[in-house]
């Protein structure tokens, strides 16, 4: 059964291929996407592919930083979008060259973050002090991030805290917004 996120996504193993997905755009991954990370079954993913929905990729430049197996780049990609996709791990970027391949997208792949501006920038999980210089510059920023503790509240209980990515494209952004995406993660766009 593929897995179905928002209103415009189904994620499908090589198996699901063929199966009826409605009018969801279908992305399919090899090796099925619940036995890896960015499959889409985890919050973070599905958080930034929802948030994705709601931004037009059509002729935009679009960097995935952090690429991982590529599920953003080829949402991106099946949107509109000219996407870069980086990633310093070379199995990762194998990884997601084929998965690429098998979604029929077009997709620059490099292993390092390049330099210049984008559209729209693309962080699940990633380390944003990598693309710190282009907070600035890209349009639209979406990144996802995990807690990595908990501390009291005032009384009202414990509350998550995040890595500094979170913080750090709040300051570079003003105005950006946090959206809980379940299991205490967080997508911020900016």
């Amino acid at each position: 059964m593929p897995i179905l996120v928002g209103e415009r996504w189904a994620i499908c193993g090589l198996h699901e291929a063929e199966v009826d997905v409605g009018s969801r755009v279908r992305i399919v991954l090899e090796p099925d996407p619940r036995a890896t990370y960015g499959g889409g079954w985890q919050p973070s993913t599905q958080a930034m592919l929802i948030e994705m929905e709601s931004i037009d990729f059509a002729g935009k430049t679009v960097l995935d930083a952090g690429c991982g197996n590529g599920i953003l780049s080829i949402a991106a990609a099946l949107s509109g979008g000219t996407v870069t996709a980086a990633d310093t791990d070379p199995w990762a970027r194998a990884i997601a060259a084929i998965q690429f391949a098998r979604n029929n997208v077009r997709v620059s792949i490099l292993d390092e973050i390049p330099d210049g501006a984008f559209d729209v920038l693309l962080a699940n999980m990633g380390d944003v002090g990598s693309v710190e210089a282009l907070l600035s510059t890209a349009g639209i920023v979406l990144v996802s991030t995990e807690p990595i503790g908990r501390r009291e509240s005032g009384g009202a209980g414990t509350k998550p805290v995040y890595k500094k990515d979170a913080r750090t494209v709040e300051k570079h952004r003003p105005g950006a917004t946090r959206r809980d995406a379940g299991d205490g993660f967080v997508v911020v766009r900016g």
